[in-house]
C-alpha cells in the first residue's frame, strides 16, 4: 500500500517539479504513520506551569521572558505589549498594549525588579513600573527594525539593535563601535553587552561578531577655563566632553604654574568649580572624571595672567645724579589685558637700601633734581595698570646726588 502510494504520486506529480513531490510523499507518509508527528504547544509545555503565568494555548503571542533576581519567578512579554508576571514577581504596572498589532519586541527587568521598559518594533522603549522614561533612543516611524534592547551595566541607558546590525545609544549609554553592519539585510537576531567594554552581535547564521564601548571615562574634548586671571578674579572650569558610562560625575583641582606647560604647575589653590585667583601667576585646571568603572583625569590649558607683566627690559634711570639735571626712566614695553596705563613714583632715600625716603615726583617718567636731593639716593617705581589688576617695577638707585657746580 506503501509503495503504491508512493509511485502514483510520483506519477501524478512529475510535471510539477520536485518540492511538490516531495511535500505529497511527506503528506502521505504521515496520513500512513511512517512520520511521527510533532507535539502541539500544549503537549511540550511543562506539566505544572508557574502560577499566574501568561500561557495562551493556541496563540503565538509570547515573545520574551524574564527571570527575577531570585530566580523564582520572573516576566512574560506579550506580542501585543503586556507584561504578565508569573511566579513571585512583582507586576509592572503601565505596559503598553496594542490590540492585536504584535509589535513587541524585547523586554528588560531592572535588577531590583520593580520597573523594566517594552522595546516596540519601531524602536520606541516604554517603560513599565517605577522605571522613569528614557531620552534618546533611535524611533524609526513604519519601519519594523528595532530588535533587541540592552540596558548599560553602569545603570543609565543602554543600546538598541536594529535588525541590520546596527547599535544606537540612548539615554547617556557611550556608543558601541566595530560592530557589525548590514544594511536592508534583516539578520542581526541578539546584542549582548559585557561589563568590561565588549559587545556581541548575532546573526541569524549563528555568526557573533564583536563590537566595543568605552567604560572608563576617556577625555574627548580638553577641560576649559572661562574667565580672566587677574587680581581678585574668578575662573570657572567646565570638564570638557568625556565618552564612558555614564553616569560620570567629576571634580577639579586649581593650579598655579611658572609657565604655560602644565608641567610646571604645582602649587594647588582649591578644588571647587570655580577658583579665585590673584592674577600673580599663570594657572590651570585639572579635571578628574569618575564613573563606576574607574576614574581619568584630564588638563585644561594653561591660563597666563592677565595682569600687566614686562615683556621688555626692566626700567632703568638716565641722566647725570647732579643737581638741577633731569633724570628719565628709560622706557619700556608690557603684556597683558589692554588698555594698560603706566604711573611713575620717584622717591628720595637715605642709602640704597632704602629708608628715610620721601616722594619727589609722581607725574612723569622724569624728574628734576633739586638741592633737598644732595647726598640722597633716587629711584623711580614704574606700575602699569589694566582691569586684571595692577604690577609695579622699581629701579636701581641713582647716587648719591652730588650739588651743581
Amino acid at each position: 500500500m506503501r509503495s503504491i502510494g508512493i509511485v502514483a504520486g510520483r506519477g501524478a506529480f512529475r510535471g510539477a517539479g520536485t518540492r511538490l513531490f516531495r511535500m505529497w510523499v511527506v503528506a502521505v507518509a504521515v496520513t500512513v504513520g511512517l512520520v511521527g508527528t510533532a507535539p502541539s504547544p500544549a503537549s511540550a509545555s511543562p506539566a505544572a506551569a508557574p502560577a499566574a503565568s501568561s500561557y495562551r494555548p493556541g496563540r503565538d503571542v509570547a515573545r520574551r521572558v524574564v527571570l527575577n533576581a531570585s530566580g523564582d519567578g520572573g516576566w512574560v512579554l506579550d506580542a501585543r505589549g503586556p507584561v504578565r508576571a508569573f511566579g513571585s514577581a512583582p507586576g509592572l504596572s503601565g505596559a503598553p498594549d496594542w490590540g492585536d498589532w504584535r509589535i513587541a519586541r524585547d523586554l528588560v527587568v531592572n535588577a531590583d525588579g520593580h520597573g523594566g521598559y517594552v522595546l516596540d518594533g519601531w524602536g520606541g522603549i516604554h517603560p513599565v513600573g517605577d522605571a522613569a522614561p528614557v531620552g534618546g533612543s533611535p524611533y524609526w516611524a513604519g519601519r519594523d527594525l528595532a530588535r533587541r534592547l540592552v540596558l548599560s551595566p553602569a545603570g543609565a541607558g543602554g543600546w538598541v539593535l536594529d535588525a541590520w546590525g546596527g547599535i544606537h545609544a540612548f539615554g547617556g549609554a557611550p556608543p558601541i563601535t566595530g560592530g557589525p553592519y548590514w544594511r536592508g539585510w534583516d539578520i542581526a537576531r541578539d546584542l549582548a553587552v559585557g561589563s568590561g567594554g565588549d559587545a556581541f552581535v548575532l546573526d541569524g547564521w549563528g555568526g557573533v561578531h564583536t563590537g566595543a564601548w568605552t567604560a572608563v571615562p576617556v577625555n574627548v574634548t580638553a577641560p576649559a577655563v572661562t574667565g580672566i586671571n587677574g587680581e581678585g578674579t574668578t575662573l570657572t572650569a567646565t570638564p570638557g566632553t568625556w565618552a564612558g558610562a555614564a553616569p560620570i560625575t567629576y571634580s577639579y583641582q586649581w593650579y598655579e604654574c611658572e609657565d604655560a606647560d602644565v608641567g610646571s604647575c604645582y602649587d594647588d589653590l582649591g578644588s571647587d568649580a570655580s577658583q579665585t585667583v590673584d592674577g600673580r601667576w599663570p594657572v590651570a585646571v585639572m579635571v578628574t572624571a569618575t564613573n563606576a568603572f574607574g576614574s581619568a583625569s584630564a588638563w585644561s590649558a594653561v591660563v597666563e595672567s592677565a595682569k600687566p607683566a614686562l615683556s621688555g627690559p626692566w626700567p632703568d634711570i638716565s641722566g647725570d645724579a647732579v643737581v638741577g639735571a633731569t633724570l628719565t626712566v628709560t622706557p619700556t614695553t608690557w603684556s597683558g589685558m589692554e588698555p594698560i596705563t603706566i604711573s611713575y613714583r620717584w622717591e628720595a632715600c637715605d642709602s640704597v637700601y632704602g629708608g628715610g625716603c620721601v616722594t619727589i615726583g609722581t607725574d612723569s617718567d622724569r624728574v628734576t633734581l633739586s638741592a633737598a636731593e644732595v647726598g640722597r639716593y633716587v629711584r623711580v617705581s614704574v606700575t602699569g595698570t589694566n582691569p586684571a589688576g595692577s604690577e609695579g617695577y622699581g629701579t636701581a638707585f641713582v647716587g648719591p646726588i652730588a650739588a651743581g657746580p
